[in-house]
This record gives structure tokens, C-alpha cells and sequence, in this order.
């Protein structure tokens, strides 16, 4: 094949060195789509996929780096600590895959007891060692041993109904569990350290969303929200606003409450996911954006970014926009330096990188559809997000 003008305008000039490399491409691109047109249409679109990276783009900080193609609709992941293994499971099945993330094969399926499909949230022990998914809603918590992966403990629904989330204590030793209650186990022979009673008492009428542990302690941190009456006019009255309440070791009932969101005619939000800076100084939390209805007033608050000690709002970087819908993914990288947000909407598909120290975004990618859920590897700069059929895996520079 000759260097045509085509082919010269695309490496910049038609010396002979340029005319070969350009020819090569396009020999390759010939021999690359003959072979695909003998496999199957779903293989075949993967493959495209990952070539020309759809559904995952790279942006100036983020850059793509593989996926993961999944059975099922992914809406929950979590990374282990030890960096080898990502776990995901869905609202529509009853299934817990677990992935090598070297060999990018799932190397092991846990199969749940609950008769309905739930949102099968999944959390790691520190150091590796458990792997702990709620099951069902009105269910159990299920503690799997990843030497064997058989089940070291089961936890009934006296400790874990309506199980929302479970999170590890930084040392390992706790696991607290969200449900109708907050119940505090210790982690090996399982047994109730304490409970908080979330449906009767400080917690009446309340709703409760997310749960974590302040790193380094054994403060639990709960967000959700409560009613506030506090509207100037009478239509808005009892409208439910963000809060995040700290339940130290030695409480059941929190001494300190942080409001995350305003009510006001405007209308508030409430605190859907919570992350926590590795370091214990910041907090970031997501809500709802663009709920309510016009008339009513829209929550147009986004990810807030706040000081733990003072309770300072630091920074509010996408507040006044209502197309990102709910926050249901959201963590600090490894390293603290970004807090990455998702989005469980279909309009923009983004995943926004905020910078931890000046609260500004810098950058912005994209997934291939509303993001579920966001996991980071703790010992590398990646992190990976749950969007429709696949986890998505990016890696953040530290140029910035």
C-alpha cells in the first residue's frame, strides 16, 4: 500500500518513515476487524469497548485503565485492602462475585440466602480476612472467611434486619451493622458489644443511611436525616434535612449531630453516603440532588466537604446543579489528595475528582451509565466504579 494524501495528513507528513508506520495501521486495523466479524456480537462489542475505551474515557487526572464485564447489574463493589480481589453484587440477583484483579476472572461466586433480590451491600475487613454483604431486606448480615470463603459467622435478624451497610473498624477488631438498629459485634467470635435503638428514642422518625467509623477510634459515624421545622412558610414546614450524627465507644445515643444539609424553601437533602478523609479530618457526604418537585422546591446541594473537628463546611464544589441525582458513590483516594464522586443519574454518566485541599473539581470522566457505587485500591491510585453490567477502573495522577 503507498502513502496517499489521506494517510499523510494523519501522521503529519508523507516522509517514508511515516508512510510506513501509517500503512501499518492500517493493515492492522484491516486484520483486527476481519478477525472480529467471526465472533459473537456480545464478545465482539467488549472487545471494541476495551480498544477505544466506551463507557470509561480518561481525563487529566483520571486515566482508564480496564473493566470488568459482569452477569449481573453491578450497584455495589468493594476492593479489598490487600489490593487483590474486588467483590460486586446486585439489587437485581442474589449473587457475590468475587474478581482476581490481576487475572480480571472471577475466581470464586457466593450465592445468597434471601429469597428476593436486595441492595447487597459489601464491605472488607481491614486486613482482608472477612468479606461482609447484607442479604435481604428484613434479612441477615453473611461474614465470609476469605481462605475458604465458607461462612465464619451469620448474623440473624435480631442483629442485622434491614440491613443497609456494615463497616470494619480500622484496627479490625469492630464491625458495626445498619439496620433498624446499629448493632456493634466484635469481630472473630461475634458477639454484641452494643446497640442503638434507631426506631425508638433519639433516632424516632429519623432515617438512617450510611454508616463509618472515624479512623484510628472507635467513633461511629451515621448519616441520614431528621424533619425540621423550620420553614418560613407553611407548605414547607417538616421538610427532612441531612445530618451525621457521632456515636462515640462509650454512647448509644450520639452527643454530637452535624447538619450536613439546610432545609429551607429551596429544600434540603439527606445525607445518602458518607466517606471519611484516611487521615480522620474530613468528611464527605452525598445526598439526593434534584429531588422534590418545583413547586415544593428542588434540592440543588450536592457533595459536601467538611472539617471533622470544628464541623466546618469546607467546600460545596457542585452545588446549583439538579442533573447528578443521588450520590451513592463516593470515596477519598488512598492517599486523601481527591474525593471522587458518582452519580446515579443517566444524563451526564460523571464521575467528578475534587481536589481535598482547595475543594475545586478537577476533573471530570465519564462511565458508561449511572454509577452505583465507588471502590478505591489502597495500596495504588486506582479506584473502581459499578456502572450497569461492569466495574470500570481508573488510576489518578499525582501531578496535581
Amino acid at each position: 500500500m503507498g502513502c496517499n494524501r489521506r494517510s499523510a495528513e494523519l501522521i503529519g507528513s508523507c516522509d517514508r518513515e511515516g508512510c510506513l508506520r501509517a500503512d501499518l495501521i492500517r493493515m492492522f486495523a484491516a486484520v483486527l476487524f476481519t478477525l472480529l466479524t467471526f465472533i459473537d456480537s456480545p464478545v465482539r462489542a467488549n472487545i471494541i469497548g476495551d480498544l477505544v475505551g466506551f463507557g470509561g474515557d480518561s481525563g487529566k487526572v483520571a486515566k482508564w485503565e480496564f473493566r470488568l464485564k459482569d452477569s449481573f447489574y453491578v450497584t455495589s463493589v468493594a476492593w479489598s485492602p490487600d489490593g487483590k480481589w474486588i467483590a460486586t453484587s446486585s439489587s437485581q440477583g442474589r449473587r457475590v462475585h468475587v474478581w482476581d484483579v490481576q487475572k480480571r476472572t472471577v475466581i470464586k461466586e457466593l450465592v445468597l440466602g434471601a429469597f428476593d433480590a436486595y441492595f447487597h451491600d459489601l464491605s472488607w475487613s481491614p486486613d482482608s480476612r472477612y468479606l461482609a454483604a447484607c442479604d435481604g431486606l428484613g434479612a441477615v448480615l453473611h461474614v465470609y472467611n476469605t481462605n475458604d470463603w465458607l461462612e465464619a459467622h451469620t448474623f440473624s435478624p435480631q442483629d442485622a434486619q434491614d440491613c443497609k451497610q456494615a463497616a470494619f473498624s480500622a484496627d479490625g477488631r469492630q464491625i458495626a451493622i445498619l439496620g433498624r438498629n446499629l448493632i456493634v459485634a466484635s469481630v472473630g467470635d461475634w458477639q454484641r458489644i452494643k446497640m442503638s435503638n434507631l426506631s425508638k428514642g433519639w433516632g424516632l422518625a429519623h432515617q438512617f443511611n450510611a454508616v463509618a467509623y472515624l479512623p484510628g477510634t472507635y467513633t461511629i459515624l451515621l448519616g441520614g436525616s431528621q424533619f425540621h421545622n423550620v420553614s418560613k412558610t407553611a407548605k414547607y414546614e417538616g421538610r427532612s434535612a441531612g445530618h451525621v450524627w457521632f456515636l462515640r465507644a462509650d454512647e448509644v445515643v450520639p452527643s454530637r449531630d452535624m447538619q450536613a444539609y439546610l432545609t429551607d424553601d429551596r429544600g434540603g437533602g439527606e445525607v445518602l453516603s458518607l466517606a471519611v478523609s484516611p487521615d480522620g479530618q474530613q468528611l464527605a457526604t452525598g445526598t439526593m440532588t434534584g429531588a422534590g418537585n418545583p413547586a415544593n422546591g428542588l434540592v440543588t446541594q450536592s457533595v459536601h466537604i467538611f472539617n471533622i473537628p470544628d464541623g466546618r463546611l469546607l467546600g460545596a464544589p457542585l452545588d446549583g446543579d439538579i442533573t447528578f441525582g443521588q450520590q451513592m458513590g463516593l470515596a477519598y483516594s488512598a492517599n486523601g489528595r481527591f474525593v471522587i464522586a458518582g452519580h446515579e443519574e443517566t444524563q451526564t454518566k460523571a464521575i467528578h475528582i475534587i481536589d481535598a485541599r482547595t475543594y475545586a473539581v478537577v476533573d471530570v470522566v465519564h462511565a458508561g451509565g449511572p454509577v452505583y457505587d465507588i471502590a478505591v485500591d489502597r495500596r495504588s491510585t486506582q479506584f473502581a466504579v459499578a456502572t450497569n453490567k461492569e466495574v470500570i477502573v481508573w488510576s489518578l495522577t499525582e501531578s496535581r
